[in-house]
């Protein structure tokens, strides 16, 4: 009897000892395989963001004054889990270099824009002077827009000289053509003074722009003394 029990008890053990070991290496294999996995598709953090590179930018940093660090702003600023979002505000070295920026940013927003808006204010108020001499809208968008390939003051688009005489030269009509002679577009140049002006002969009326500011400056240097001139010449 005693002999038979042992016989058992150590096949019990043997047993025990290989599911053990078939246990192990079974575990061992899904270990494996997930490390593997984990080589193969790497865990991506995802990418932070600060308040000041999102507009508009006094949004986002109202929004940033709410939490204790702007470092826990970048990674839990979405959603109730953020443990810092109730604390009171200490004004950290990092809070205090964002809060200058964002705010210097702003300001500098803010200036662009009343900049922004005054040349708008300008620019209307150049067309519709222009339009009120005559010219068509479009006319006088290239007036405007020439005077700085031409290098001449802005006012030039709408000097009341200057609509005079492309008025009386041309009646604003780009392929406005003499039938005596080679004068041609808004300010009927022969086909010997465009040479001068650094612009062949074209059709648009952007470059024939140009060039009747170049002339102009070049040989009456202001559109009064143009006008004066054609008044007593009967060309200019």
């Amino acid at each position: 009897m005693k002999a038979r029990q042992n016989t058992t008890s150590t096949t019990s053990s043997r047993t025990a000892a290989i599911a053990v070991l078939i246990l192990a290496f079974v575990l061992g294999f899904f270990v494996l395989a997930s490390q593997a996995e984990g080589h193969d598709e790497p865990v991506t953090k995802p990418t932070q963001t600060t308040a000041v590179d999102q507009a508009p930018i006094r949004a986002e940093y109202n929004k940033a004054v709410r939490y204790q660090h702007l470092a826990d702003v970048w990674a839990h600023r979405r959603g109730d889990h953020n443990r810092f979002a109730h604390r009171p505000l200490v004004q950290t070295h990092s809070y205090v270099y964002e809060k200058n920026r964002a705010t210097s940013w702003f300001n500098a927003m803010l200036k662009e824009k009343a900049k922004t808006q005054l040349y708008e204010r300008e620019v209307k108020a150049a067309i519709n002077s222009c339009v009120r001499a005559g010219a068509p809208r479009d006319i006088c968008r290239v007036f405007r827009e020439a005077t700085g390939d031409a290098r001449v003051p802005t006012s030039w688009a709408h000097d009341p000289a200057l609509l005079w005489v492309v008025k009386h030269e041309s009646g604003f009509r780009p392929h406005a053509q003499n039938p005596g002679s080679t004068a041609y577009g808004l300010f009927q140049f022969l086909d010997s003074t465009w040479g001068g002006t650094g612009v062949s002969k074209t059709a648009d009326a952007h470059w024939q722009t140009v060039a009747g500011y170049r002339y102009i400056k070049n040989r009456y240097h202001t559109p009064t003394a143009a006008k004066n001139f054609k008044l007593a010449n009967g060309w200019y």
